[in-house]
């Protein structure tokens, strides 16, 4: 019985060692496998790290190349000049008058024209003034209130003896009207803040000149001299002024006047190469060819009477009988529409 218990527990020894060396074996087994897969992560790893560190190092070559790029070409923007094309469309419109001064008050009035302009610009760079020469065609209208009050006027007519006239006036008050177009030839400048600032001499030429004249309180009145008589006011015979509204024509059509103008004002960017402009304007003559066709002119002329006919009498415009100097003056405001194009 002790013979086969100690051979009992030699077979149970046996198998807890076959099973222990078994535990062992796996144990080893699994630790190389945990080894080998720690070491392809590490691999990996180093391998990520490796291409991240590759693909920073063109990227930052990248950015080093595209910055000096946009130096190079920032540099030759700067350097390099080059030119703007500019087709522009405005109105404007304010207070406007021809600048008569025979009148108690300045006459005044308004304009209104529309603008079609052509310009060209150099630039020194991107960044920088635009300067150019601006010119095109203006047509437009002008009208203004010429007011004379205590009108006198004396003068002497021969007619079977010298008759001496007196015509007087309460008031005497037209209304001048101008078609007129304009031929500029301008400096401009534009800033890169978006001022701009036109001025030079422009050509202004009156196409169209009607009038419409009313004269209150009119009266005429003769004195014979060599009979020593003098005739009642607004003899009929001897000529009459009428109240009546006159119209006509002055002669200071196609008389051109030169002027200096200036024109101030700031650009809305809206779309590429299209700008809004919102500014003033002002221009003043400083030269006008309309002269007087006569030397002796007055507002009222009198042909003396005879013994077949009563006196005849014309009715002149202050511009054609009164005036001798017309000029032109104009202030207002001007919106543009600009079209931008490189070369």
């Amino acid at each position: 019985l002790a013979g086969g218990n100690e051979k009992l527990a030699a077979i149970e020894a046996e198998k807890a060692a076959e099973a222990a060396a078994i535990a062992a074996a796996e144990a080893e087994a699994r630790a190389q496998e945990e080894a080998k897969k720690a070491a392809e992560a590490a691999a990996l790893a180093a391998e990520a790290a490796a291409k991240a560190e590759l693909e920073a190092a063109q990227y930052a070559e990248y950015l080093a190349e595209q910055d000096s790029i946009a130096k190079a070409d920032s540099l030759a923007k700067v350097m390099k000049p080059f030119q703007v094309d500019r087709l522009s469309v405005g109105v404007r419109g304010g207070f406007a008058s021809s600048l008569a001064k025979p009148t108690d008050k300045m006459p005044l009035g308004f304009d209104v024209l529309l603008d079609v302009q052509y310009a060209h610009y150099w630039v020194a760079g991107q960044d920088k003034p635009r300067f150019g020469i601006m010119t095109g065609l203006s047509l437009g209208y002008m009208q203004d209130t010429h007011k004379l009050t205590g009108y006198t006027n004396t003068f002497n007519k021969e007619s079977e003896g010298t008759i001496n006239y007196s015509v007087k006036a309460g008031e005497v008050k037209a209304i001048n009207r101008q078609l007129q177009l304009e031929i500029p030839v301008m400096f401009s400048m534009i800033l890169d803040c978006g001022f701009y600032v036109n001025a030079g001499p422009k050509l202004i030429l009156p196409l169209y000149t009607p009038y419409k004249q009313t004269i209150t309180n009119p009266e005429v009145s003769a004195h014979l001299e060599d009979v020593n008589v003098t005739i009642a006011p607004n003899n009929p015979v001897m000529g009459v002024v009428s109240e009546a509204e006159q119209k006509g024509m002055n002669d200071n059509q196609f008389k051109v006047t030169l002027a200096l103008g200036a024109e101030l004002g700031y650009e809305f960017y809206l779309f590429e190469g299209q700008t809004l402009g919102v500014g003033a304007y002002i221009n003043g003559g400083v030269f006008n060819a309309y002269k007087p066709t006569t030397e002796n002119r007055r507002l009222v002329d009198i042909e003396a009477p005879t013994a077949e006919k009563v006196g005849e009498v014309t009715i002149h415009s202050l511009t054609n009988g009164v005036i001798n100097k017309l000029n032109y003056f104009d202030v207002g405001v001007k919106v543009t529409y600009n079209f931008d194009w490189l070369k």
